[in-house]
Order: structure tokens, then sequence, then C-alpha cells
């Protein structure tokens, strides 16, 4: 009714455009967001169908993390969880720069560190664990192994191993 009102009694050409612009992207917020509803209760039907108790939230929070596109729903999730193996298969995958940095923040365990920096198969997502670890002997490994020439440059600026700056000459 209110659009409807303020099409009738706008002055101008460029009034109606603006009422008019305003009302579209409310109906194609508000589809959006349903969307979003519709799907949660979909992972939820799923996973009840599949018998898997609806009681793990982070089973259900990492699902979320993996479907849907905003960063602040995906950083909500992430922060609920707690399992830091689940935390590393999102960190694997993760193109947010922002959402990666809260998820290795969470994640403290070295060997699973480890793992991102050597095993990720995004160069980015390397590159961010390389400037959080400290261990020279996963840092001399990406030196010596990574395929990205970023990766392997910001793991040789943390070593400080002379010995390790001259075998390099011999590589």
């Amino acid at each position: 009714l209110l659009n409807e009102y303020l099409l009738k009694n706008s002055k101008t050409k460029e009034d109606k455009i603006l009422y008019i612009s305003k009302f579209l992207d409310k109906v194609r917020t508000t589809i959006f967001r349903q969307t979003k509803f519709a799907e949660f209760e979909m992972i939820m039907h799923d996973k009840y169908d599949q018998n898997i108790s609806l009681t793990d939230d982070e089973k259900i929070l990492k699902t979320l993390t993996a479907k849907n596109q905003d960063p602040q729903v995906r950083i909500a999730a992430i922060n609920k969880i707690s399992n830091e193996d689940k935390l590393v298969e999102i960190a694997k995958e993760e193109d947010n720069a922002k959402v990666r940095n809260i998820i290795f923040e969470k994640i403290t365990d070295k060997e699973l560190q480890k793992n991102i920096a050597l095993n990720s198969g995004k160069s980015d997502v390397r590159l961010d664990m390389v400037k959080i670890i400290d261990d020279e002997d996963v840092l001399s490994q990406i030196v010596l192994n990574d395929e990205d020439s970023v990766v392997r440059s910001e793991a040789i600026k943390k070593i400080d191993d002379d010995d390790f700056d001259e075998s390099l000459c011999y590589y």
C-alpha cells in the first residue's frame, strides 16, 4: 500500500524510479533470505533422513560454512566449531582471507597447522598459514617444495638458519 501511495503521489520520474527500485530490492532480498531458510530446512531434513543426530551441531555448522556465501554467516558458524580437524577441512577450501584467518586463530595444534601449510591445494591458504607457523623445519620443507614462489619467498623470510641459507645456493 505504501509503495502504491508513493508511486501515485511522486512528482518526478526519478522519484518513481527510486520507489520502484527500492521495492524490487526488497523483493530480491526477501527471495534470497527465504531461499537460505529453505536450504537450511533441506539440510536438516537430509540429516534426519540419514539418521544423523540433529544435536551434532558441528556437522551442521560445517555444512553451513561450506554452502553459505555470506562470510558473516560462515564466521558465526566457525566461531561455534571447536573441533580443530573440522576447522582444518574448512580452512583448506576457504576462499575468504578474513574467514580463513579466524579459522587459523582457532587452530592451535602444530601438526594441523603443518598439514595445512604443506597440503592445502590453494596457495593463498598455504601463504596465510606460513605467516602463522614458526617451525623452521616445516618452513624449510615449504621453501624447497612449494610450487608457488610467493609462498616459498614468505617461508624463507621466516627462517633464521644461516646454514639453510647457504644450502639454498646449491639447490
